[in-house]
């Protein structure tokens, strides 16, 4: 018996390191979607102009918008949040400053 080449082994861990999304092939991805679409009432309205946008995508595109289908948007904006609640936090402390309160002034009573 053979034992696989260290070549091999390495092609064999990079394809199961990749996330399922990115082992799919373009046809496999566009069922996927069709699959949502006949699944949901709400999109099934829209399924024309869906087919019709996914129909324009070319392969990059498409691996790009199924990259971004799981979970991307939902991290992005909850990065965006962290970043505007901790700049207005900085904002409001630099103000609490100029006008002499500070939060051990409301801890005192």
């Amino acid at each position: 018996m053979n034992a696989p080449s260290s070549k091999q082994n390495r092609k064999q861990h990079i394809q199961h390191s990749k996330p399922p999304h990115a082992q799919q092939t373009p046809t496999q991805i566009r069922d996927k979607i069709r699959v949502e679409i006949d699944a949901s009432p709400q999109l099934r309205s829209k399924k024309k102009l869906i087919e019709g946008f996914i129909a324009q995508l070319n392969e990059k595109e498409l691996r790009e918008l199924a990259d971004y289908s799981n979970g991307a948007a939902a991290i992005a904006r909850a990065e965006k949040k962290s970043r505007i609640v901790e700049s207005m936090r900085n904002m409001f402390n630099e103000f609490v400053g100029l006008i002499g309160f500070s939060q051990y002034d409301s801890q005192k009573d």
